[in-house]
């Protein structure tokens, strides 16, 4: 990826007329940019579901319980 100065220097190089076709590409991607909504934060983004508050106690604990009647080793030929 070029830097800001490279990119204003290949555009200085250009001639007047692929100037104005740099010009207006560039005035059309701000315009797509500015009609994309903007991205939706995942934090907060299960807030309407109205979960319980787990603390990370209650997430440990549930943890260890699903977890605690799987197999340590796979059993043989089911490789």
């Amino acid at each position: 990826m070029m830097t800001l100065e490279q990119l204003v220097q290949k555009i200085q190089k250009l001639s007047p007329e692929a100037r104005q076709k740099v010009e207006a590409l560039v005035e059309e991607l701000a315009q797509q940019e500015a009609k994309k909504p903007p991205r939706q934060d995942f934090y907060g983004s299960l807030r309407d579901l109205n979960l319980p508050d787990l603390s990370l106690e209650d997430f440990l604990q549930a943890r260890r319980e699903m977890w605690a009647n799987f197999p340590k080793e796979f059993p043989e030929g089911n490789e």
